[in-house]
């Protein structure tokens, strides 16, 4: 029976009289199905000896190909390939990321020949390349392109890694190519190469143009950032519009698509450095105008390695040219000095490590490059101050189609949205003298969303000129951004020495008017603290010997008992002043430093008369709830708290795991324990190493080492239904060295793991810490949603439950995990 099958029809008898049992019985009923459609990659007709079975549209009788594994050749991947080191007349060449490299060879050695090597032909190199023979590289004796790899096997290869450029200085796109039953591919996680003619009369390598309905429903994403599309090599690409898209790059690569290495700062002149921002790795970046022997074209965005802890002493005493505020580093691993004054990335900039960063729209970024902070976004160079370079943020936006209830001038496609104007991308339009913009990300940003405090907490106050926020810093940090180090009041004239408030955890903090060094440690008035006092040196305070006011509490903060070091203070959260009798005057925000004292932030002011500068409480907007914290909900173990409603119904229904209730009236679902998958948690969840390469997305690691994944296509499309939950078992420590040296393409801010099993195999994963943050460089705050009872969720313990949801742009890249609607 091939077009008409038999089925079962339960059919009941109608029973209208009472005490009637209704009696059930089956018919044969024949029912016609639709023709099967049949493709040349269906199991039962592939002729792929190997590798992966692609359908293409018919050219010469043929409308399939096979890319071939690693080593394998030929047009149903049924030969093995040659070694390249047998060739003498390579064309081109491609580079795995594992250390392998495939070829085009035109001609093998007169040795060969009996062979029988098909010519041109696909070959390989069989072993990975041996660091202890890439010194022609290392030391520039080649004649590759800076956008080329340069390894050595018997002789100097120069490649292009496996991606989506090729050609000169691997800038070039690929053409696209039917093989029929020609030429012989090769199988990438960006799709097959196939050998073609498409390059004038040389031979190169062409993206096999596969027919797009072979592919599961989300990989069919075609935007530039897709995984067949994406050009960033050793970066992050980000989609700015339809088809537009730029690269961020990680430290140390630069270039359009961050595939050039980036020049060391340890070549720039000491005084062509500019704008030089460390990072949380050690690492800094800097602006280089001027290289050494013109090493290289400038200006130009330049490196420091990390820094050696050991080589800090100088800048550690002091012994520097930096400005409070900014932060002395010493890069030199050997020999003469090389400190550099750095702002922290993203935070601060520019003088004293005060100015804000302003903010280019996208249309801009193609005349600069761009650069990975971490966990701070991009940084692009930019000429918005005043003409010279600095670094920028990029104001961010999306792509039209992800942007809802903005009101569109079909004028080239400008928006208004919150009274910002934005072009079709939803990139903000401004004007040099609006610096205040940074995004226009659905609602309007309030000042502690951005967060420019390195230290300490932001607060919100009245609006006082630009500033809209304190900084409140703990002990042993002060600045506007609690951005530098506080000072010993030790360190102080004692008769300089006023205003002294005790604080939580024995201590004090004071306004230091004049330091004893004030070449060392600056001349204007700060705040110090002291260490917490030792209650057994107090008897000098007991005995009366030292007079305080009435009101004052006389403290001996002195660490050793041959010293005195005592102060008058009043007690924190009360009243101030010479006999602690005065309310606190408020001071606008950034008039200067504000400490916590533990009940509440105190600032230097100068509001009082008669006085330069005392202690004020600044003027805090009334308490409020953040929308963060409208979602947080009550816990237990972990897990949402249940509410009566709709699990006290349905909890059976979940196999394992815990039926939780977000909110009543809100639908139920079942939060599944780790290898429990499915709606009801009835399915065994499956091992992500079954998951198609590149079909794996949002991949969260736990702390016992094991992880999951969300993946849209698995090997045996019989497994599951897709998208699913997919697991890895605990990773193995010794099998991590791949991702310690780097061989991996995940994002700053994102963990690389190796969760294979033996030494032989790879299952290198790109993840975030569970419940933490996601997406690229693990900087994303999870979307909110009510699951429809179609997709699975976990639950993760600590931080509630996580469910698949739709909610994160389109194609491959909408599907996320998301936090319960609260």
């Amino acid at each position: 029976m091939t077009s008409r099958e038999l089925y079962f029809l339960n059919k009941p008898n109608e029973c209208s009289k009472p005490n009637c049992q209704a009696q059930q019985f089956t018919d044969w009923v024949e029912v016609p199905l639709p023709e099967a459609k049949h493709t040349p990659c269906d199991y039962d007709i592939n002729q792929c000896k190997s590798g992966t079975c692609r359908q293409t549209e018919l050219l010469n009788g043929r409308n399939f190909l096979c890319a071939c594994p690693s080593k394998k050749t030929g047009t149903f991947c049924e030969l093995t390939a040659p070694d390249c080191l047998e060739c003498e007349d390579m064309i081109t060449c491609s580079g795995f990321d594992d250390g392998t490299t495939f070829c085009i060879c035109n001609q093998y050695k007169q040795k060969t020949k009996n062979k029988d090597y098909q010519t041109p032909s696909i070959c390989y190199f069989p072993h990975k390349k041996d660091p202890g023979k890439q010194g022609k590289c290392k030391k520039g004796k080649h004649h590759c392109t800076p956008g080329e790899e340069c390894i050595v096997y018997n002789d100097v290869i120069c490649q292009c890694p496996v991606g989506n450029t090729r050609g000169n200085n691997c800038e070039e796109d690929f053409k696209f190519d039917i093989p029929g039953n020609k030429y012989s591919c090769v199988d990438t996680m960006y799709g097959p190469l196939c050998m073609c003619n498409k390059y004038g009369n040389k031979l190169g390598f062409c993206k096999g143009k596969i027919m797009i309905e072979t592919l599961v429903g989300a990989l069919n994403d075609t935007g530039p950032c897709s995984i067949d599309r994406n050009k960033c090599r050793h970066g992050t690409c980000i989609q700015t519009g339809e088809d537009n898209f730029m690269c961020t790059c990680h430290i140390s690569y630069s270039g359009k698509f961050c595939h050039i290495a980036m020049p060391l700062c340890d070549d720039c002149k000491e005084d062509k450095r500019s704008d030089c921002l460390g990072l949380s790795t050690g690492t800094a970046i800097c602006i280089c105008h001027g290289f050494k022997d013109n090493l290289y074209t400038a200006p130009a965005i330049c490196y420091f390695k990390p820094f050696l802890r050991s080589r800090q002493k100088a800048c550690n005493r002091g012994d520097h040219n930096c400005q409070r505020g900014e932060h002395c580093i010493n890069y030199s691993h050997k020999g003469p000095q090389m400190q550099v004054c750095l702002c922290t990335a993203g935070i601060s900039r520019g003088k004293k490590c005060l100015e804000d960063y302003r903010y280019i729209g996208i249309k801009d970024v193609d005349k600069f490059e761009c650069v990975n902070t971490e966990n701070r976004g991009p940084l692009c160079l930019c000429s918005e101050y005043h003409g010279k370079l600095g670094f920028c943020k990029l104001s961010q936006g999306a792509n039209s189609k992800y942007m809802n209830g903005n009101s569109v001038n079909k004028n080239n496609g400008i928006r208004t949205k919150g009274g910002r104007t934005t072009d079709k991308y939803g990139f903000v339009i401004f004007n040099s003298e609006d610096q205040s913009i940074s995004s226009i990300s659905g609602e309007t940003n309030r000042p502690c969303e951005q967060n420019r405090c390195h230290n300490g907490t932001c607060m919100e106050t009245e609006k006082h000129k630009k500033w809209e926020y304190i900084c409140s810093c703990p002990k042993g940090k002060t600045g506007e951004l609690c951005h530098y180090d506080m000072l010993l009041c030790e360190l102080c004239r004692k008769k300089k020495i006023v205003d002294c408030i005790g604080i939580e955890g024995n201590s004090a903090v004071c306004i230091c008017l004049m330091m004893k060094n004030p070449r060392k440690h600056g001349l204007q008035p700060q705040i110090c603290y002291t260490e917490h006092f030792r209650p057994k040196r107090q008897l000098i305070c007991k005995r009366g010997d030292y007079k305080c006011s009435p009101r004052q509490q006389c403290v001996n903060y002195a660490r050793r008992p041959d010293q005195m070091f005592t102060l008058c203070q009043c007690p924190a959260g009360g009243l101030r002043g010479d006999d602690c009798k005065e309310e606190y005057a408020l001071a606008d925000a950034g008039e200067t430093s504000c400490v916590d004292t533990g009940k509440g932030p105190i600032c230097i002011c100068h509001r009082y008369p008669g006085y330069i500068h005392r202690f004020c409480k600044p003027k805090l907007k009334e308490t409020h709830v953040s929308s963060k914290q409208k979602r947080s909900l009550p816990k237990i173990n972990g897990l949402l708290k249940v509410q009566e409603g709709s699990c006290d119904r349905n909890v059976r229904k979940c196999k394992t795991g815990q039926c939780i209730e977000p909110k009543k009236g809100l639908p139920y679902v079942c939060s599944c324990p780790f290898k429990s998958s499915g709606v009801f948690c009835n399915e065994d969840m499956i091992s992500c190493k079954k998951c198609r390469e590149g079909a794996k997305l949002d991949c969260l690691g736990f702390s016992n080492g094991t992880a999951v994944c969300i993946c849209v296509e698995f090997e045996d499309d019989n497994l599951s239904q897709v998208p699913a939950i997919c697991y890895y078992d605990q990773f193995r420590k010794y099998l991590q060295t791949v991702c310690k040296q780097g061989h991996h393409n995940c994002d700053q801010g994102q963990d690389c793991i190796n969760y294979a099993l033996t030494h032989s195999d790879n299952q290198i994963t790109c993840q975030c810490p569970v419940g933490k943050k996601r997406g690229k460089n693990c900087n994303d705050e999870y979307a909110y949603d009510t699951p429809n009872g179609e997709f699975s969720c976990i639950n993760t313990d600590v931080y509630g439950t996580l469910c698949i949801c739709e909610k994160y742009g389109h194609g491959i890249n909408k599907y996320g995990f998301c936090k319960l609607m609260p």
